[in-house]
């Protein structure tokens, strides 16, 4: 399973992974407003019977975090965008529901929506997206630690348009 940033939620890199026999997870922001809404809406308007759920508490860094992964089948979408998202049909839409209690009593929520080609009949289906996404999320808040540590991002003092090192000329 392919996953990517918002930038790249395009149709055409969807079809592009589908035709190379890999499936996709995508996250779908509000530039896309009429598939955002409909997702959205595809929540708010759920069966429970239709949908599956997965919810699970992480203790750590002074905060208590808890994700519930709620999955349903990419068909109650409308037809037209079920036309130009291919994989979806068959696949899932996702909204993953973070809450962060931290130490100081302050709560977050964050309600982010994904479309993905996996099958809705997988077994397991809640638990790989909460993988995929948890995998994909640890990648993007690493990468920050290795520019500082393994290439001195923070040593590195821009002078001029060259970005040249202090004391160098």
């Amino acid at each position: 399973m392919v996953t990517a940033d918002a930038l790249n939620t395009q149709e055409k890199f969807a079809s592009a992974l589908i035709q190379r026999k890999a499936d996709y997870c995508l996250p779908v922001k509000q530039n896309h407003k009429s598939l955002f809404y409909d997702i959205q809406l595809s929540f708010v308007d759920r069966t429970e019977t239709c949908t599956l759920d997965l919810e699970k508490v992480d203790l750590g860094h002074g905060r208590i975090e808890t994700r519930k992964i709620s999955v349903l089948s990419g068909s109650c979408l409308p037809a037209t965008l079920l036309m130009k998202w291919i994989g979806l049909n068959e696949g899932t839409i996702i909204k993953v529901t973070t809450r962060v209690n931290k130490t100081t009593g302050e709560i977050s929520s964050l309600n982010p929506y994904y479309i993905s080609s996996l099958n809705f009949l997988n077994v397991h289906i809640a638990e790989q997206y909460a993988r995929a996404v948890r995998r994909h999320w640890g990648i993007e808040n690493d990468l920050p630690y290795v520019l500082e540590v393994n290439f001195y991002l923070d040593r590195t003092q821009g002078k001029n348009a060259n970005y040249l090192q202090k004391g160098s000329s």
